[in-house]
C-alpha cells in the first residue's frame, strides 16, 4: 500500500454443508468469486476496487441480499451468513463511518458484519 492508502473490501460470506454451491447461487443469481466446498465456504466479493469506501463495497453486497429470498438459508438449512469486510491503512491511521441508512440496512438483514483490521506492514 502505498503511504496513507486505505484499502477496503468486502464480501458475502456462506458457510455450511447443507447446501450445495449450486443451491446458493440460484438463491443469490451469482456464481461464487471465491471459495472452496472443501472449506465449506462459499464467498462473493463486491467488485469494487480497493480503494473506494467500505459503505460503497456495503451497498453493492446489500443489494445482492435485499434482491434475493435466502432466509431458508439459515432457518432451515442451518447455514451462516455474513458481511465479510477488510480495513487496511498503510499508516496505521484513518476511521471510517457508516451512515445511520446504512446501518438500518444492514440491521434489517438481520446477519453479522465482521471487520477484519489491517494494520500497517512496516
Amino acid at each position: 500500500m502505498e503511504s496513507g492508502k486505505k484499502t477496503f473490501k468486502a464480501a458475502l460470506r456462506v458457510s455450511g454443508t447443507s447446501v450445495s454451491v449450486s443451491e446458493i447461487e440460484n438463491v443469490f443469481g451469482v456464481s461464487a468469486t471465491d471459495g472452496s466446498r472443501k472449506h465449506h465456504v462459499w464467498i462473493y466479493d463486491s467488485g469494487l476496487a480497493d480503494g473506494e469506501e467500505l459503505s460503497e463495497h456495503l451497498c453493492v453486497l446489500l443489494e445482492l441480499l435485499e434482491n434475493s429470498d435466502w432466509s431458508y438459508l439459515t432457518k432451515i438449512a442451518g447455514m451462516h451468513i455474513d458481511l465479510f469486510c477488510m480495513y487496511g491503512a498503510e499508516d496505521g491511521q484513518g476511521s471510517m463511518t457508516l451512515d445511520s441508512s446504512l446501518l438500518k440496512r444492514l440491521a434489517a438483514q438481520g446477519i453479522n458484519l465482521t471487520l477484519d483490521l489491517y494494520p500497517p506492514t512496516s
